[in-house]
C-alpha cells in the first residue's frame, strides 16, 4: 500500500501542493512588498513543471498531470481556459527534449529553468497583448513584472531544484 502511495501519488499531491503554494505565495509577497510599481509573482508551478521531467522518466504521467494542472490553474487564477492547458503540456514537452539533447548538471537545469521561465512568461505577456487582456507596453512588462520576479524565481529554481531531485528521487525507490 505504502508503495502504492509513494509511485503513483506522491508527485501528483506534490504538484497540488505547489499550485496552492503558489497562490499563497502571491498574496504574501504583494502584502510584503507593498509597491505599486513593482509585482513579484512566484511561478513555483512552472518551475516545477520543468525541473520534474529532468529527473522522472514516465513522460504519460508528468504528460496527464500537466494537462490537470493547466487545467486547475486557467480554471482558478486566469479564468481563460486553454492557455495553461497547453503551454505547461509543452514546457513539460520541451524539457524532456532537452534531458535528451543535453548533458544536465545543477548549474545548466537551472539555466534551463531560467529559459523557460522568461519563455513562458513572454509567450503569456504577448497572448494576452493579442487578445487585449493586458494593455501594458513591453518595456513596462519588463522592468515593474518580469525582472523583480525574475530575480525571486531564480532563487526558487535553486531551492525546488533540491527538493524535486530528492522527491523524485524517493519516488524512484
Amino acid at each position: 500500500m505504502f508503495d502504492y502511495i509513494r509511485y503513483h501519488l506522491t508527485l501528483p499531491v506534490f504538484l497540488i501542493f505547489v499550485f496552492l503554494l503558489d497562490g499563497a505565495l502571491v498574496n504574501v509577497l504583494l502584502a510584503s512588498v507593498d509597491t505599486y510599481a513593482y509585482q513579484i509573482i512566484p511561478s513555483l508551478l512552472l518551475i516545477s513543471l520543468t525541473l520534474i521531467p529532468l529527473y522522472y522518466n514516465q513522460p504519460r504521467t508528468i504528460y496527464l498531470m500537466a494537462f490537470i494542472i493547466g487545467f486547475l490553474y486557467d480554471s482558478y487564477y486566469n479564468g481563460i481556459l486553454g492557455i495553461n492547458l497547453f503551454l505547461f503540456p509543452a514546457v513539460v514537452y520541451l524539457s524532456y527534449q532537452v534531458k535528451n539533447r543535453f548533458p544536465l548538471n545543477f548549474y545548466s537545469i537551472w539555466v534551463w529553468a531560467v529559459i523557460m521561465y522568461l519563455l513562458y512568461h513572454n509567450v503569456i505577456y504577448w497572448l494576452y497583448r493579442i487578445l487585449r487582456i493586458h494593455g501594458d507596453i513591453y518595456l513596462k512588462f519588463l522592468a515593474s513584472f518580469l525582472g523583480p520576479s525574475l530575480l525571486f524565481n531564480s532563487l526558487m529554481i535553486f531551492l525546488l531544484n533540491l527538493v524535486i531531485y530528492r522527491l523524485v528521487n524517493w519516488v524512484k525507490g
